[in-house]
């Protein structure tokens, strides 16, 4: 199982952003992408794909450590784009300097490499020949409600089954002892 760290939207955003979703199934090309489960819909603060379980046990820890220095924090999701031709992701909108300095924070792998952080939620991913760009076009003027960040989650996937919740934090409660 691949893990990765995750806030998630709210039920109220997800069904917004749902609906607008819905209404670009029509378009050219929507049927050669592969649309994300609103389910599944995340915003990924790092990604620590298989871990042994001694370093499953560190990864929590630290994770539990992060999320009991972190406070709340509000966002919003606002237009979207594409990473080239293979994903299709709504923009993040609301306190993105709380959400950067959270991806900062939790643990990496001391030897890690990692590009600089782009937060956004996927939406979609494959497309060839130009395809995503109706699909940014369509989603430029989004803008959801916002939602009040209050968890860390652990998630965990495998490809083709729905992400499960393998673990979460409130964010800033003070670790017990």
């Amino acid at each position: 199982m691949r893990l990765f760290a995750a806030v998630v939207p709210s039920e109220e955003v997800v069904r917004e952003l749902r609906a607008r979703v819905a209404g670009l199934r029509g378009l050219p090309g929507a049927d050669t992408l592969r649309w994300n489960d609103p389910a599944d819909w995340h915003v990924t603060l790092a990604f620590y794909g298989e871990r042994t379980p001694e370093e499953r046990s560190r990864l929590l820890a630290g994770l539990a450590r992060t999320a009991a220095l972190t406070g709340p924090f509000t966002l919003g999701l606002a237009g979207a784009g594409a990473f080239g031709e293979r994903v299709l992701w709504a923009g993040v909108t609301g306190d993105t300097g709380a959400l950067v300095r959270l991806a900062g924070a939790v643990p990496r792998q001391e030897d890690e490499r990692h590009p600089a952080y782009r937060p956004h939620l996927t939406l979609a991913r494959g497309g060839r020949g130009g395809v995503l760009a109706p699909y940014t076009a369509a989603l430029a003027g989004l803008r959801t409600g916002e939602w009040r960040v209050e968890r860390l989650l652990l998630m965990g996937g495998t490809d083709g089954l729905p992400y499960t919740t393998e673990a979460e934090w409130r964010l800033g409660v003070p670790l017990d002892g």
